[in-house]
């Protein structure tokens, strides 16, 4: 009845959060008392005790009344009865009417009224609809209907922050027995609004309950919004559905609640994972205002909330859709309401399948996207003046040098590896690159783009591994005589780290006073998957049956067998959920080198935008690569070790080097600096070689990976600020 009276009336019906149109049931009714309380004068109250309202609060006609305005509802109750007042209200509002009919001398018939209200012709019709006007305003885009739904989440609260972690968190909340209880109703008034715009937000009203921040309920105010699935920038093909609550206590203190569920591909294929990801909130609840010694913003605790089981189903049933259709006034009353409950089942059916198809996209192997359909979102990097070069190498070739020169510390030359650019010591699509970390500390930083960089023409040709070592040799001499250092620091990684020590092996480097080697050095030794392929002499095969030269990871659906290579690769690499993605190259990358980084460990930004990183790799190099996976050594073009031998170590690497792996390689194995470091040391003794694992790192995420500035960058930079001062390497 209150929505047909609302429509016909020309307003927007908000339907009750547990109202659902299936069942019709589950209604409440909230009994608000207070807000126009009865009193003797206007100087206390509002109306007199026939609920008529006062005209003025003070001077001497302050009991004078509006006679023909009363207040017939339970805003006239001037405090709380302890009791429900159903009956009360009720009562005052019938003897509100008795009296104004007695003063008007009116008979109320006391006869039963049998005839139905005429909802269609109302007895007093304003002479132009409410909703006509509304709907002839200009630039208004009326709302096809909306939905609600109502959330009960429950869990614990730790307020003794140990940590960010939010298990830890919800651990020492456990143990304190600090709960957390939040009721919250969102409502979507515009369902297309919800799912269509950037934000996809809604309204969010409700309480909290933790009596760590009150010890009672917490109102959740104005301002507070509700994010279905919005992107995740900090992390991988992640979705989160996020709360943003403004909370008021009693007392009058103000607190601010985020929440966040975490949608993404570890709950492939997992029913029980889509679950748990679905149901569990993450809390952060930090102060809006000063208050005493505590500053707005600060963090006052984290916990964990689950929606249980019971709960969700209750969710189910309180579901509610309803739809804003257009004035029919010729239908019958029956078919207007079908009408009415099929668009409502049409929005219901809209926001079910929103729902789905996000969670589907977690939950089944993904397809694959390419790299023109990625969203951008680039980061300030170093404000160092950024100058570019070509020199050219002793055996014709050419090489592109970079420097940002923000000092004299230094010099640091960085040698990226196959099919990289300097970009991945220098992208401005993580917030602080390795690039940036050093200029902010006054380093002259040089870099270069060798003949396996994919903006190098020639890295389109078939190149030994012995021709970049000339490439390398090229930067080290360019680098000292930019500086005008005897020697300098070289930090490289992957292939251009067994480029430089090819060349400084055989003598062809020198000038270089400290190495930190990422990844691998002199013992290339394989992950698992890489192994496989390497044994089963994959690279050969794939050169010689189909006479491919070079593969480009920057996959675009030019054809149908592309295609099919692509959605083939889905599922690849093999390895845990949590690394499949949606990316060609990230996938392609995977077949060429093995698994490249841990996801985690990047950004939406920089996964998205891969093809801007990496290219592709001749097959000369990767079956040279895949030739010393096996013998694990460094191997020249004919297969022979001339490189790592003893004499040639204790001549020319009896000088600081620096050892760092990701313990989550899966491109080159743990064992490989393992090999280089306990060989080095065996030579030469212990005093000038170091070696550093980082948890949970993989191979080029080390570089580019988003928290590598904490994780990373600072052992690295106390590194060569040690071997430096030690050994006076760069400038004195």
């Amino acid at each position: 009845m209150l929505a047909q009276m609302t429509i016909e009336s020309g307003g927007e019906f908000v339907p009750g959060p547990f109202y659902t149109p299936i069942a019709r049931n589950g209604m409440i009714t909230v009994h608000s008392i207070g807000g126009c309380v009865m009193s003797v004068d206007g100087t206390s109250g509002v109306t007199n005790h026939k609920g008529q309202v006062f005209k003025y609060s003070d001077g001497k006609s302050k009991s004078d009344v509006h006679t023909g305005l009363y207040v017939v509802d339970g805003a006239v109750i001037p405090t709380a009865l302890g009791v429900n007042p159903f009956l009360t209200i009720t009562a005052l509002a019938e003897r509100t009417v008795e009296l104004a009919a007695k003063d008007r001398g009116w008979v109320i018939s006391p006869r039963r009224i049998t005839q139905a209200i005429d909802f269609k012709s109302p007895a007093y019709a304003p002479p132009r609809p409410l909703r006509q006007v509304v709907r002839n305003r200009p630039g208004i885009i009326p709302s096809q209907g909306g939905i609600a739904f109502s959330e009960v989440m429950k869990g614990y609260f730790g307020t003794d922050l140990l940590s960010d972690d939010y298990h830890t968190a919800e651990s020492q909340g456990r143990a304190s027995s600090s709960t957390m209880e939040v009721f919250l109703t969102i409502i979507a008034y515009d369902l297309r609004a919800l799912v269509e715009l950037d934000d996809h937000s809604a309204d969010i009203v409700g309480t909290v309950s933790c009596r760590a921040l009150s010890a009672d309920p917490l109102l959740v105010c104005q301002g507070s919004r509700f994010r279905l699935f919005c992107r995740d920038i900090s992390h991988v093909s992640t979705e989160n559905l996020a709360y943003d609550l403004n909370l008021l206590a009693t007392d009058g203190s103000k607190y601010r609640l985020e929440g966040h569920k975490v949608v993404d591909t570890t709950a492939m294929l997992n029913p029980v994972l889509v679950w748990k990801a679905t149901t569990t909130l993450y809390v952060t609840v930090s102060a809006s205002e000063d208050k005493g010694n505590i500053k707005a913003g600060t963090v006052l605790g984290r916990g964990i909330l689950h929606l249980g089981m019971s709960d969700f189903i209750k969710e189910l049933t309180r579901f509610a859709a309803w739809a804003n259709l257009p004035e029919n006034s010729n239908l019958p009353p029956g078919l207007a309401r079908i009408r009415q409950q099929l668009a409502s089942f049409n929005i219901t059916a809209q926001f079910v399948l929103y729902f789905a198809r996000h969670v589907a996209e977690h939950f089944l192997p993904p397809m694959l996207q390419y790299p023109g359909s990625n969203k951008d979102m680039t980061y300030a990097t170093t404000s160092t003046m950024h100058s570019q070069w070509y020199v050219t190498t002793r055996d014709g070739g050419r090489i592109r040098m970079h420097r940002w020169n923000a000092g004299r510390k230094g010099p640091v030359l960085l040698v990226p590896g196959a099919s990289v650019t300097y970009e991945i010591f220098g992208t401005n699509l993580i917030p602080t690159n390795f690039v940036t970390y050093l200029t902010d500390r006054g380093y002259d930083v040089f870099s270069l783009d060798h003949r396996l960089s994919p903006t190098i023409r020639a890295s389109m040709g078939q190149i030994p591994m012995e021709s970049v070592r000339f490439d390398v040799e090229a930067a080290v001499s360019e680098t000292r005589l930019c500086t005008g250092c005897t020697n300098i620091t070289a930090v490289v990684h992957c292939a251009g780290s067994i480029a430089t020590f090819i060349g400084l092996l055989d003598g062809t480097i020198s000038g270089v006073g400290h190495v930190v080697a990422s990844q691998v050095a002199m013992h290339p030794i394989a992950g698992s998957v890489n192994r496989v392929k390497a044994h089963k002499n994959l690279a050969p095969i794939v050169k010689r049956v189909l006479g491919v030269d070079y593969i480009d990871v920057k996959s675009t659906p030019r054809s149908l067998k592309d295609i099919a290579i692509d959605q083939f690769l889905r599922l690849y690499p093999v390895g845990p959920f949590s690394e499949v993605c949606g990316s060609t190259v990230c996938h392609r990358c995977s077949l060429l080198f093995g698994l490249l980084w841990r996801h985690d460990n990047l950004n939406d930004a920089l996964h998205s935008n891969l093809d801007k990183l990496i290219g592709g790799v001749n097959m000369t190099t990767l079956i040279q690569l895949a030739n010393m996976t096996l013998k694990e050594l460094l191997l020249d073009a004919k297969g022979e070790n001339v490189y790592v031998t003893p004499e040639n170590a204790r001549k020319r690497l009896n000088f600081p080097i620096t050892f760092i792996h990701g313990n989550k390689n899966q491109t080159y194995d743990i064992k490989s600096t393992d090999a280089d470091y306990n060989f080095l040391r065996n030579v030469n003794g212990p005093d000038k070689y170091r070696r550093r694992v980082f948890e949970n790192y993989g191979h080029l995420d080390t570089w580019f990976g988003l928290q590598a500035y904490k994780d990373i960058y600072p052992w690295v930079v106390d590194d060569i600020e040690y071997w430096a001062d030690k050994k006076k390497i760069g400038y004195l």
